[in-house]
Order: C-alpha cells, then structure tokens, then sequence
C-alpha cells in the first residue's frame, strides 16, 4: 500500500484543476482520480470530499467542471451520511 500521498499533492492538483486550459485542467483531475483510488474510504472523507466541495462551489466554471470529474471517484467509497452531503 502506498503512504497517504493525497495530503502532498493535493494543493498544487486542486489549483491546477482551476486553471483555465483545457488539457491542464483535465490532467490535473486524472491524477486526482488516480491517487484517490490508494486510500481509503476514510482518507478520502477527510481529503477529498472537501476538495470536490471546494471545486464544486468555485466561482469559475473550471473549478466546477474540475468537480464534476472527481464527484463518480469519491461518492462510491464514502458513507451515506456523507453521499447525502455531496447531493446538495
């Protein structure tokens, strides 16, 4: 198992997954998707679902585009409490 690395790259993929190139961005949330798959659904509870919340509330479209990719990789591993968060 690989250490908890999402904490790490977490801020410099969440400002990329706000910039306004489209291939920039898109890389961006295939990494995201890639290290949140290593963790638990723990982890991403503390990590990941506040990411996705922050995207998905940004004041550009790209943050919120950003979101949309990243809502399939962490709603299927979370608690119902917290899918019913992500459903607001």
């Amino acid at each position: 198992m690989l250490p908890l690395v999402l904490p790490l790259y977490q801020p410099p993929l969440e400002s990329l997954a706000t910039v306004e190139e489209t291939v920039v961005r898109d890389k961006a949330v295939e990494s995201l998707r890639t290290i949140s798959k290593e963790h638990s659904s723990s982890d991403l509870e503390r990590y990941f679902v506040p990411l996705v919340k922050r995207l998905a509330s940004g004041d550009w479209f790209t943050s919120r585009t950003s979101a949309c990719g990243l809502f399939s990789v962490c709603y299927q591993r979370v608690s119902n409490p917290v899918k019913a968060e992500l459903r607001l």
